[in-house]
């Protein structure tokens, strides 16, 4: 893999951001939500206002490669994790790591003393090695499906 870096998402990522968003759910997700949770979970990719609305307002950010969107993070206000999602083809090389560091780093720039974020049953086993705690489970209904995600949060240093 070329060198990753990490750029600031604009509105002409939106097509990228929202492919690596539908394939993570699909492929990396599989395991641990059914096919009708994953299709649920997917629908919010059909609210085009929303992501842009994400990407302008938030710190919005992309992993690239070779201009290939391997993953994006999003910090929302000065520590809510919003957004984390990496490539399918891209996961276990450090792309992950490489974005909540970036998150954590603006969250201490904005004087945040603590970060935290709602993640799925496949990112918590992550979150839970970078020394996340796990608060509690939500239940999110939506068209019929229960998602469920968990609560994290990290005290920052």
């Amino acid at each position: 893999m070329s060198a990753v870096i990490l750029v600031e998402a604009s509105a002409d990522d939106l097509l990228d951001v929202l492919r690596v968003f539908e394939n993570c759910i699909d492929i990396s997700c599989a395991n641990d939500y059914t096919a009708n949770e994953r299709r649920v979970w997917k629908l919010s990719s059909h609210n085009h206002p929303k992501w842009l609305k994400r990407i302008d307002e938030q710190s919005f950010w992309l992993a690239k490669s070779a201009d290939q969107l391997l993953g994006f993070a999003s910090l929302e206000g000065t520590d809510y994790i919003d957004c984390m999602y990496v490539a399918p083809t891209a996961q276990g090389k450090g792309i992950a790591k490489m974005l909540l560091t970036k998150m954590e780093t603006v969250a201490k720039g904005m004087r945040s003393q603590m970060i935290y974020s709602d993640v799925s049953y496949t990112a918590r086993p992550f979150f839970e090695r970078q020394q996340f705690v796990v608060d509690h489970p939500n239940r999110n209904e939506k068209d019929g499906e229960v998602l469920v995600n968990f609560r994290v949060h990290k005290p920052l240093d």
